[in-house]
Parts: structure tokens; sequence; C-alpha cells
């Protein structure tokens, strides 16, 4: 290491290695993506691994060729996301959308000729690991674009840095992020867990829904690359039940987000909370679920929120409890606007957005019948659009009456990569038991013994007033006492 003459130099480098390469494999995937469920954690895994591979040069250490291609692929991920304005979503444990001004540095552009990014101008999606970004606008390689959607049903084992947030979608354009999640919540803070959970976040989820749940997501068909983007995402939790999450993207400014539950075992209510991003400005119009919503310096995005007969819509402030429009930045606990929907039957609701002015009325479901069959119509100044959807066949009506269909592909049957990498990660958390959490037992233990003092004061008191002579024997009595108590405590309960 850095001080190669000290006692155990080699022996703790020759650890170092072993680790690194037990670690390694299921740090970060092939395609790039750093598995801590957060971009600020992409960020900070870019600048743990480049300090790795300066390390082995200065030690004149062999590089594993496929850690220089996975810190490689990480920036091109992490380069896909980025927008025009060098703003990168907030999801996860992120608390800021600037990329740190060292890891924008290692992304600078390669020399011509050594680009190892291939795609930058197409959409990216990992279906082994729940990742989608979707560009909308320009195309071609100086991504010129107006509108990115970063979509997450992420879930991977390790649990690292994990929110509650399955399915959600985070949308930026025009300069703007739109819709907002709870950020990196301080430790300490005392809504840090709440902040964590479902609420903290706009995937759809059962009322009531515990945010440790025992839980799955799969993508169930997707068409990407095109003017017309499609996912179909669904979260089944240990009793069967399932939640579905289509989002529709036509380039470059609309929106079709569509949720419905499949519950088995009789209706459950399904809960949304749209949070906006603190700089955005919430005007209620005129016309039922319709919503205009402005930014920074007057851009405007139109939304519409609309479901069966069991729907509702509220308009709620910041709040803790229910938690809703709160989010941390940069440490800072933010104000900020939320919707809050609530299907009673778990039936369908959608939510439209479209950027500026353009929603002229209320959508309306003009067919469902069911999650693989619908028709919605979205009234819009230039005249009305019908989307659909016919099994594998996402179709748009234009005003003039032209349709245009996307065939959609199916997601993937078996999740093969995912499972390869949680096997590793399963095999090197078998060589290293997890720490065991303590502190509840010494939280218990510790009002015991408060208990057991003052308990033992009020009785040496009373001694002293009505029988001195018993006093010495108390004493000796109490310290052998606190000795085997203390005996007991170390090497037993707290073992």
């Amino acid at each position: 290491g850095a001080f190669p003459g000290l006692p155990g130099a080699q022996r703790y480098r020759t650890v170092a290695m072993e680790r690194l390469r037990l670690h390694m494999p299921f740090y970060v995937t092939a395609r790039g993506v750093v598995l801590e469920h957060s971009i600020g954690y992409q960020e900070f895994g870019i600048q743990l691994i480049d300090h790795v591979l300066t390390y082995l040069d200065i030690l004149d250490l062999d590089e594993p060729p496929q850690w220089r291609a996975q810190f490689e692929a990480a920036k091109c991920f992490l380069r896909h996301v980025r927008r025009p304005d060098g703003s990168v979503p907030l999801f996860g444990d992120t608390d800021d959308t600037s990329v740190p001004a060292r890891v924008a540095r290692l992304m600078s552009p390669p020399a011509a000729g050594s680009e190892t990014c291939t795609g930058l101008d197409r959409d990216f999606l990992d279906e082994e690991f729940g990742y989608a970004s979707l560009w909308g606008g320009d195309s071609g390689p100086t991504r010129e674009k107006t509108g990115h959607t970063f979509v997450a049903w992420a879930n991977f084992i390790n649990q690292a840095h994990k929110h509650s947030d399955e399915l959600s979608l985070l949308i930026w354009h025009s300069g703007h992020d739109w819709l907002a999640s709870s950020g990196y919540w301080p430790y300490g803070e005392r809504s840090r867990l709440t902040a964590l959970d479902w609420r903290g976040s706009n995937a759809p989820h059962f009322s009531g829904e515990d945010r440790l749940s025992v839980r799955s997501s799969r993508l169930l068909a997707q068409a990407t690359g095109g003017d017309v983007k499609f996912l179909d995402i669904q979260r089944t939790i240990d009793d069967g039940d399932a939640l579905r999450r289509q989002i529709v993207v036509i380039s470059p400014d609309l929106w079709l987000v569509l949720d419905s539950g499949d519950t088995g075992s009789g209706s459950r209510a399904v809960d949304t909370v749209w949070t906006l991003m603190p700089d955005v400005s919430i005007l209620s119009r005129e016309l039922p679920g319709m919503y205009r919503l402005v930014a920074g310096a007057g851009a405007v995005m139109d939304m519409a929120l609309l479901g069966d007969p069991q729907f509702s819509v509220s308009k709620q402030l910041a709040s803790r409890d229910p938690f809703a429009g709160l989010m941390a930045i940069r440490g800072e606990i933010q104000s900020s606007t939320a919707l809050v929907t609530s299907n009673a039957s778990g039936g369908w609701s959608a939510t439209v957005m479209q950027a500026g002015a353009a929603l002229s009325d209320v959508p309306q479901m003009l067919q469902w019948r069911g999650p693989e069959s619908w028709r919605i119509s979205i009234p819009q100044k230039q005249g009305g659009l019908e989307i659909y959807r016919q099994d594998t066949v996402i179709g748009l009506v234009a005003p003039g009456g032209q349709t245009s269909v996307t065939e959609m592909q199916p997601g993937l049957d078996r999740l093969e990569e995912n499972e390869r990498i949680t096997q590793l990660y399963l095999n090197a958390a078998a060589e290293f038991p997890k720490f065991r959490t303590i502190l509840y037992y010494r939280a218990k233990i510790s009002r015991l013994i408060g208990a057991l003092a003052l308990g033992l004061a009020v009785i040496m008191l009373l001694a002293v007033k009505r029988a001195p002579g018993a006093v010495r024997a108390l004493a000796v009595l109490s310290i052998v006492g606190w000795i085997a108590a203390g005996t007991w405590i170390y090497y037993f309960y707290l073992v």
C-alpha cells in the first residue's frame, strides 16, 4: 500500500484484493448499473472504482479486465440518464441533481475514436435489474433532447439504500424536473423511515402496505426506440395480489400512466402520491381532476387524473403524517405539494401529463376491458387524440383520424443474469455473517438497569433510616448482585 514497510502491509493488500474480487461481480452489472438503488450512489460507485483502478496502477498490480469494463459501463449508464442541462434524476438516496465535479471530469468525453458508450441517442432498458431511461425530442448523438423519463422497478437482494419505489417514474422536460421522490432523507431525522415508505415515491401501492413487504417486479412488455414508447410492469406481493403500471410516452411531450390492481383476495384500495418538485406550483382548473403545473421561469405542464367510479383525488400540502409533499435536497428538507389519488376498489386509474397548456378538457376512458384492452381519449387544443391497447399493440388515432400502431415485445421469461449475480451475492454474504444489531436489546436492558438502580437507592435509603445494621450486608449483596448481573448481560444476554 502507501506504506509498504509497515508490518502486515502485504497481508492487508492480499485481503483487499481477495475481497474486491469477491465484491465487484455483484457491485456493477454488465450494463453499468451500480446495484445500490440510487443515482447518487451510481455517482459514488464510479468514484470508488476509479480509486481502485488508480491504486492498482500505483501498486503496479494487474488490473482485472472486467473491472475496467464495469467502470466504463457505469459511466455510460450515468451519461445516459444525465440531461442536457447536466442534471440527473433524483432517484433513491440522491441528494442533488448536479453531478459532483470529480465524477463530471471522469465522464468527460474520451479522445476521438475511443468512445466506449454506444446507444446514447437511444433508449436504455435493463429488464434484468429494473431500469428504463427513455428520451424524447430530437434524436442524434448530440443528445439535444427535450424530455426524459426515468422508470425504476429495481429491488436487488442487498437492499442497499432501498426505498419503497418500484414502478415509480420521474419526468424531466424543458429544463425542469416535474415529479419528485423523497430524496436522500437525513439519517437520524425523525421521518426518515416514513420518507423511505411508499408515500415517499409515486409508485402505486396497496393502502397500508408495509414498506418491507415481500414482493417482486418484472417487465411484462415493452416498446422502446421509437416516437411511441411503452412499458408494462407488474409488482406482485407475497399473497399473490399484484399492481400493474403501464406507461406510454409519446415523443416529445405527452405521458399516459395507467395503473390497475389484480386482487384475487378481494378489493383492496390502491393509493398513489404524486409529489411535485418544490419549484413547481400547482393551479387547479375548473375541470374536475385537471391541474396546471408551472415551474421555474414559466414552463407549463398540464396534468389530469381520472379513474373508475371508486377513484378520488385530493391536493395535499407538505405533511409528515400522512407523509406527502416533502423531499430532501442537499440535506435540507423542502416543502412541496402532492396530488394524492386513491381507488377503493383497486380498479383502474389514469394520469395524463402534457407539456404546455395543451389539454383542453378532461380525458375519458372510452373502454376498459382489462389492462390489455382499453381505449382513452385525450382532448387537446389541436384536436382529440385517442390511445388504445389491444393485446400486444399500442395504437394512436390522431385528430385527423390517422391511425398508427406500435407492436410491443414481451418481457423476459426468466431473469438469468439477475439470478446469477444474486447467487454471487449470497455466496459472498455466507462468508461474512451479518452484523447483529443489538441496539434494541441495549435500550431495553438500560431501562431495566435504571429501574433497578432507582429501586436499590430507595431500599438503601430506607435501610439507613430504619435498619442501620443491615446497610453493610445490603451493600455487599448489591455489589455481588451487580457483578452477577453484569456478567449475565455481557456474556449471555447481549451475545
